[in-house]
């Protein structure tokens, strides 16, 4: 694992306070025509739905989970570091957004990923290295990451992450879901 290649940013948990257990219908989905991801699955007479895409438009992954009764999503959201030993890192919460960032070990190159919770009609509660979400009727996620790496001999170092990944949130943000879904199915129908 040499000089940072094949590292990932790490892995996201969702903790929902849902009996899986009890769930019924279960379907997973990838919807090529529109370039979107999906799981959809009935607990306790609920049926609750989530859909994952990655938006070239505005370079950020979307996360939205939903149920068809209002007040029913609820979540903590919580990025964790994988493989520790190889990357030096830090998580933050400020509202409604996590910022995990740091360096690798072996190159000290800089990553930083941050993840903006959107509840609808719900309660955000911004906990130490996590958000939590109760009783909103859906929630979107959007995610943006970035390093420091440029293509450069011989330093291979370009501006810090921090910014241009601030930035992609923001504008992403501007955007509703259906808008967000919208314009990444338009993007992605150009070429398909």
């Amino acid at each position: 694992k040499g000089k940072g290649m094949y590292q990932d940013f790490g892995e996201l948990y969702l903790d929902f306070e849902i009996d899986e257990s009890k769930a019924a219908d279960y379907r997973r989905e990838l919807d090529i025509s529109n370039a979107v991801a999906g799981v959809s699955f009935e607990a306790d007479g609920i049926t609750y739905s989530r859909e994952y895409f990655t938006s070239y438009p505005k370079n950020v992954m979307v996360v939205r989970f939903s149920a068809d009764q209002k007040g029913a999503v609820t979540v903590n959201v919580r990025p964790q570091v994988s493989d520790p030993d190889t990357k030096t890192n830090t998580t933050t919460v400020e509202g409604d957004t996590i910022t995990l960032k740091g360096t690798l070990n072996d190159n000290g190159m800089k990553y930083e990923s941050q993840f903006k919770v959107i509840a609808e009609n719900g309660q955000i509660t911004p906990e130490t290295e996590s958000v939590r979400v109760d009783g909103a009727d859906s929630v979107t996620i959007i995610m943006a990451a970035g390093t420091d790496y440029k293509n450069e001999y011989p330093t291979y170092k370009g501006d810090d992450p921090h910014e241009a990944v601030s930035a992609r949130i923001a504008e992403a943000a501007k955007l509703d879901y259906d808008a967000l879904k919208k314009e990444h199915v338009e993007d992605y129908r150009k070429i398909f």
